[in-house]
Parts: structure tokens; C-alpha cells; sequence
């Protein structure tokens, strides 16, 4: 997947629009697996920045991984700190 900022996500399994003989799928068939390797791909690398979080500076964290990935994060780690300080 590639972002109008160029950043680029890469799928965790190929998509093919072929079958196993080699003939062309009906397109809602692999678009739908289409969106499914966006959501797959997207939430293995929101699971590894969040891990890689813990293992580096933050302003090196920040420009190791596609903004959108960030912000998301983000949001997690601050839910997660709202909810302790409220315990």
C-alpha cells in the first residue's frame, strides 16, 4: 500500500487476481481479499511499532513508521496512560 505522502506498507500475503489455473478471479472476489491484506498488513505493523515503541527514543520511533501508524499509537499509548491514571 502506498500513501499520497509516499510511505509504504507492504501487504503480508500477495494478492493474485488469477486463480490456481491462471484465470482471471471475478474482481469482487480479490478486491475483497484486497481489503483484507490492508487491514492484516495494518494491524501487523501497528502491533510492531507499538512493541518498537518500548525499545527506542521517541523521536526516532516517530519517523520509523508510516504516519498513519503513528497516529494511531499514539492514541492507544495515551488511552492507555488516561486509564491508569484513573485507577
Amino acid at each position: 500500500m502506498n500513501s499520497i505522502e509516499d510511505e509504504t506498507i507492504a501487504f503480508v500475503k500477495t494478492v493474485n487476481p488469477l486463480d490456481k489455473e491462471r484465470n482471471p478471479r471475478s474482481v469482487e472476489e480479490w478486491l475483497a481479499e484486497v481489503e483484507k491484506q490492508m487491514k492484516h498488513s495494518l494491524r501487523d505493523v501497528y502491533l510492531k511499532s507499538l512493541k518498537d515503541y518500548a525499545t527506542k527514543d521517541r523521536k526516532k520511533w516517530l519517523f520509523d513508521w508510516p504516519s498513519q501508524v503513528v497516529t494511531v499509537c499514539d492514541q492507544t499509548l495515551w488511552t492507555q496512560m488516561v486509564e491508569k491514571s484513573l485507577d
